[in-house]
């Protein structure tokens, strides 16, 4: 019996296909950008807050799109059936 990868567990097991850890290790790191992004977005108490911290906003969402395009496209998802 085995376990398929699970992103909402943080002690996930996996299920390793081809052998290739590093797809998970990118994969993490996706899902922990987004956990991060989604506090400092809860963290604004009101729209000044929000522009206050609007530099550090889109240093963050910068950051999120570049793990997301790289686990997009650097990952090879046909393993992954």
């Amino acid at each position: 019996m085995y376990y398929t990868w699970d992103s909402t567990n943080q002690k996930s097991k996996l299920q390793l296909i081809n052998n290739n850890i590093e797809d998970y290790f990118d994969i993490d790191n996706f899902f922990e950008k987004i956990r991060i992004r989604q506090f400092f977005l809860n963290s604004f108490q009101s729209i000044e807050d929000r522009k206050a911290n609007e530099n550090e906003l889109k240093k963050i969402n910068k950051e999120t799109l570049e793990v997301c395009e790289h686990c997009l496209f650097a990952v090879d998802w046909t393993k992954y059936k």
